[in-house]
């Protein structure tokens, strides 16, 4: 494809060896995690982003913007169940 990018989601054709590193650093941090929202929280607060995360997990971009959906859903519905 013209962009850089192969028909993956945000899967780059060539990673840089830094990039590489990062990424299997990030596979290793969440390899324990079963729930795939705990997955996603880690990684982002790693600083990765959605395509990055998606193309980690095997997963698509949009399934990450439903479960950082579905998280910002739960952390309000607490907020007001605290506020009672």
């Amino acid at each position: 494809m013209p962009n850089g990018k192969s028909g993956k989601a945000g899967a780059p054709e060539s990673l840089s060896p830094h990039d590489k590193i990062a990424r299997l650093l990030g596979i290793l941090a969440v390899k324990d995690k079963t729930e795939p929202a705990e997955q996603v929280i880690l990684l982002q607060g790693a600083g990765f982003q959605q395509g990055e995360i998606a193309s980690m997990l095997g997963i698509t971009e949009n399934n990450i913007s439903v479960i950082n959906y579905r998280l910002r859903k739960q952390k309000q519905k607490r907020g007001r169940s605290t506020k009672r």
